[in-house]
């Protein structure tokens, strides 16, 4: 009965705040599709036998995106399994309210974990012919946790991107409350962990849904993905690198969405050893083309949001 009544207090909560890898897969439900193949223009999986977190690559790695061509839309993915309370340990008292802080970072939908009820994923999505859901997912290889670091960051913003380029549909981080090695909040203060700044990142990329083509990245953690409002006044473009060698990025971004003489702002935000997604620079342009050259090394995001001046 404890149970039961703390599962109903989430799945109450659950309405209220709606606003790559899972830890063990599923069993194998009939009619379920296989993968996807990667969408026309996404860059084929590479199989890497190197061990995780090792360094590859050096110097300046070339980006690029092409504002003028569509290649989908951007998902959110920001789905999380259990809360959005944490309890205290065997007991009924509720040792934190995480609602405010998850929806300050995006989170749109949360998985009743393990409940088998009427608001798990497998009742909500019945038909699997019609969903791709990655059902659980977090920063651990081979036993080591780390998505309270820098790195742990890095990797959920490629994680998300790798998603996106597979056909993900929805996905589940593991887990949204205090879980001491898995948890988006710290145990005991409740704050929310440098990893869930990833998630605000890509809050903030769903302003532009409209996902054009970005190259330059790979499939072992160098990840870029950007797209613009269907409204052609906004850009933004995320950067994540989990693990490579290279020490700065050189990025062109070419066919903004506006005249070649409009004027716009350009604003750059890290997550890294020193920053929690704060803006590090911001500058003023004009055109339909914007080249940025920055240092920039592994365990690291830069978010670039460029606005046009209304």
């Amino acid at each position: 009965m404890r149970h039961a009544s703390r599962m109903l207090v989430s799945a109450a909560v659950i309405v209220l705040i709606a606003s790559a890898l899972p830890a063990q897969p599923l069993p194998r439900q009939p009619g379920l599709r296989p993968p996807r193949r990667p969408r026309p223009g996404m860059p084929p999986p590479v199989r890497d036998s190197r061990p995780p977190g090792t360094p590859y690559g050096s110097g300046t790695k070339t980006l690029e995106v092409d504002c003028g061509k569509t290649v989908g839309t951007i998902r959110s993915l920001l789905g999380v399994n259990r809360g959005p309370l944490s309890w205290a340990r065997k007991t009924d008292n509720v040792a934190a309210d995480h609602t405010e802080s998850l929806r300050s970072i995006g989170v749109d939908f949360i998985r009743t974990h393990d409940f088998y009820g009427p608001t798990d994923w497998h009742v909500i999505f019945p038909d699997f012919k019609a969903e791709n859901i990655c059902d659980e997912w977090n920063a651990g290889i081979k036993h080591r946790l780390f998505n309270h670091t820098p790195a742990g960051a890095a990797f959920y913003a490629s994680t998300l991107t790798s998603m996106l380029d597979g056909g993900v549909d929805h996905a589940f981080q593991y887990c949204a409350d205090a879980h001491p090695g898995l948890g988006l909040h710290e145990r005991g203060t409740g704050r929310l962990k440098i990893c869930a700044d990833a998630f605000a990142a890509w809050k903030r990329l769903l302003e532009t849904p409209v996902r054009v083509a970005a190259t330059g990245g790979d499939a072992r953690g160098y990840a870029v993905v950007a797209g613009k409002d269907p409204v052609g006044h906004r850009v933004r473009i995320l950067i994540s690198d989990f693990q490579s060698g290279h020490d700065a990025f050189a990025l062109r971004a070419g066919n903004l969405p506006w005249d070649e003489d409009t004027p716009f702002t350009v604003k750059r935000s890290l997550i890294n050893a020193r920053h929690r997604l704060e803006t590090v620079e911001e500058t003023t342009a004009r055109g339909r083309s914007l080249t940025i050259d920055k240092p920039f090394a592994s365990a690291s995001v830069c978010l670039i949001e460029i606005d046009r001046h209304m």
